[in-house]
C-alpha cells in the first residue's frame, strides 16, 4: 500500500511540475517573461535562426487586369525557398482590389495569410505572412497621405502599414511620386511631406517618437513608382535611405528612347539595422502594363519582444483566404477534367 502511495505521489509531483511549466507561459499583455508569447522561447521555435526573409514587390499596373499566372512575380525561379513575408505595393492599381488580393493568395497558397491591406485612390499595399507567424504579429496599423490635397483622383501619395513581429517593428510604404523628369525637387518635397504626415505608430509602443515616421521603426521598406531618374546626383535621391544597387533593365514605359533616363523610376529602398539584400530583379515576362514589376528579397534579424503590444491574436483576412481556397480548388478541378477529357 505504501509502495502504491509513494508511486502515486511521484506521479502527482511530475504532473505538478508539468502544470507549473505550462502555466509559467504567460500570455497576458504587459508581461516580459522568457516564456511570453513574443519572448525568446517562442521566437526560437518559430524562427530558429532569428532571421526573417521578406519579399518586397512593386508594380505600376496602369489600371490593367493582371495576368492569371502570377508565379513569375511572387514565386520566381531565383527564390531558393519561400519567404516568411510577402509585401506588394501597386500604383495605378487594377480597380478590382479584392480580386487582386485573392489572386495573390491563390499564388502563395495555404501556407500564407493576408495580415492587412490598405488603399488610397489608385495606391494599394498588401502584407502576407507565413501562417504560423500570424500569432506573433501585433495588430497592424495603417496610414496614408495624398500629395494632391483636395484632388478627386488620388493617384499620387503614399500608403503605409506598420506592425511588430516578436520584438522588431516593421514599416512598409508604397508611393507614387510626382512625374516628369524635370520635377526632381517636387519629388523630394513629396518624400519630405510623406515622412512627416504618415501618423504612425498609433497604439504600438514607441520609445522616442520622431516627426519622421521612418525613425519610429526598426525596419523600413519603401517601394513604388518613385519617378526618380539616374541623371540626378545620388545625394538628391532619398539621402537618409541606404539604397540597393540596381542591376536592372529599364522598368518604366517600354520605349527605346526612355531606357537610359528612366531606369530607376520603379524600385524599393530600405533602412534599418541588419538588412541584407539577397536578390533584386524585375519580371520582364509580365506585359499587361507598360511598367514591369520589380521585387527584392531581404533578410532581417528579429529580436524577442514582450506582450506589452496590442496583440493580433491570429487575426487575418479570412474572407480572402477562403475565396482563394475555393477558386484554387475550382481551377485545379477544371484542369483535371480537361486532362481526363483529352485522354
Amino acid at each position: 500500500m505504501s509502495s502504491q502511495s509513494s508511486s502515486s505521489k511521484k506521479k502527482n509531483a511530475i504532473k505538478s511540475k508539468k502544470l507549473m511549466k505550462w502555466f509559467s507561459q504567460n500570455y497576458l499583455q504587459g508581461r516580459a517573461t522568457v516564456n511570453a508569447l513574443l519572448g525568446a522561447s517562442e521566437l526560437d521555435k518559430a524562427l530558429p535562426n532569428r532571421d526573417i526573409h521578406i519579399y518586397v514587390g512593386t508594380w505600376n499596373m496602369n489600371g490593367q487586369e493582371p495576368p492569371r499566372e502570377l508565379s513569375s512575380l511572387f514565386l520566381p525561379d531565383s527564390l531558393d525557398h519561400l519567404p516568411d513575408m510577402v509585401v506588394i505595393g501597386t500604383q495605378e492599381s487594377y480597380p478590382e482590389r479584392e480580386d487582386w488580393e485573392v489572386s495573390i493568395q491563390m499564388t502563395l497558397g495555404h501556407s500564407f495569410v493576408m495580415l492587412e491591406s490598405t488603399t488610397l485612390g489608385t495606391l494599394h499595399l498588401a502584407v502576407y505572412v507565413r501562417r504560423h507567424l500570424i500569432w506573433f504579429c501585433s495588430e497592424p496599423e495603417e496610414a496614408d497621405y495624398s500629395v494632391r490635397a483636395g484632388s478627386a483622383f488620388r493617384t499620387k501619395g503614399a500608403v503605409a502599414i506598420g506592425f511588430t513581429l516578436f520584438g522588431s517593428s516593421f514599416l512598409f510604404v508604397t508611393s507614387h511620386l510626382t512625374a516628369h523628369e524635370e520635377r526632381v525637387k517636387d519629388r523630394i518635397d513629396d518624400v519630405r511631406r510623406i515622412v512627416k504626415s504618415l501618423d504612425l505608430p498609433k497604439e504600438l509602443p514607441c520609445k522616442h517618437r520622431h516627426k519622421d515616421v521612418t525613425q519610429n521603426y526598426d525596419y523600413v521598406f519603401w517601394c513604388g513608382d518613385l519617378n526618380f531618374r539616374v541623371t540626378q546626383p545620388r545625394d538628391d535621391v532619398i539621402h537618409w535611405f541606404k539604397q540597393q544597387t540596381f542591376p536592372l533593365p529599364p522598368t518604366m514605359p517600354m520605349q527605346l528612347d526612355c531606357q537610359l533616363n528612366k531606369s530607376l523610376s520603379e524600385g524599393s529602398v530600405f533602412r534599418g539595422g541588419e538588412i541584407q539584400c539577397l536578390h533584386y530583379s524585375s519580371v520582364p515576362s509580365i506585359c499587361s502594363s507598360d511598367h514591369k514589376p520589380v521585387w527584392g528579397l531581404y533578410k532581417c534579424s528579429v529580436r524577442p519582444g514582450t506582450d506589452a503590444v496590442p496583440l493580433n491574436a491570429g487575426a487575418f483576412k479570412r474572407d480572402i483566404y477562403l475565396e482563394a481556397i475555393k477558386k484554387r480548388a475550382t481551377l485545379y478541378n477544371g484542369e483535371e477534367e480537361d486532362k481526363c477529357s483529352i485522354q
